[in-house]
């Protein structure tokens, strides 16, 4: 669930190479992990951003991590 900027070797294939399946919060993953609680995240997936109605932001921050969040 930790950003690639806090975690470098995630976005290194030889490190991921080491793994059967891999469970993040990208969609992109083999099992989706959303931040959002429970079915909820199910109206989400894979729906076209255009798709959606409402806009929703979030600013998270913090003193000891890299990713300029």
């Amino acid at each position: 669930m930790e950003s690639a900027e806090n975690y470098p070797q995630l976005e290194d294939p030889d490190f991921m190479a080491m793994f059967d399946i891999e469970m993040t919060y990208r969609q992109s993953s083999d099992i989706w992990i959303p931040y959002i609680p429970g079915n909820l995240a199910n109206r989400y997936r894979d729906v076209e951003v255009t798709a959606r109605k409402k806009t929703c932001c979030a600013f998270v921050s913090s003193k000891f991590d890299t990713s300029d969040r």
